[in-house]
């Protein structure tokens, strides 16, 4: 059920191109606040993505295919402020960290 929703799954990649991210508004959607050091943001980072990011699978329900762009899942996540499935999560936060 789940596996004929996503298309492929590769990690995104930089390729210098594509416009950058947003980070201060996934930020602000987050509640993640920068000080301290790398390892101590890195922890905080990852405690308030997986706190105010919810897994969520209703698009799979409702026969929608799922995208891994990150200018997509960017909108899904921080501009429509929705949650995600899994992998749409996980690449999402390996695109933020890049």
């Amino acid at each position: 059920m789940y596996n004929d929703k996503i298309k492929e799954i590769r990690l995104p990649q930089r390729s210098g191109r594509e416009k950058r991210m947003d980070l201060q508004a996934l930020f602000d959607r987050i509640g993640y606040t920068e000080g301290g050091t790398d390892t101590e943001r890195l922890i905080r980072l990852h405690r308030c993505y997986a706190t105010h990011v919810p897994f969520e699978n209703i698009d799979v329900y409702n026969d929608k295919d799922i995208s891994l762009k990150t200018e997509d899942l960017f909108d899904k996540i921080v501009t429509r402020r929705r949650g995600g499935y899994c992998v749409e999560m996980n690449c999402f936060f390996c695109a933020s960290l890049q």
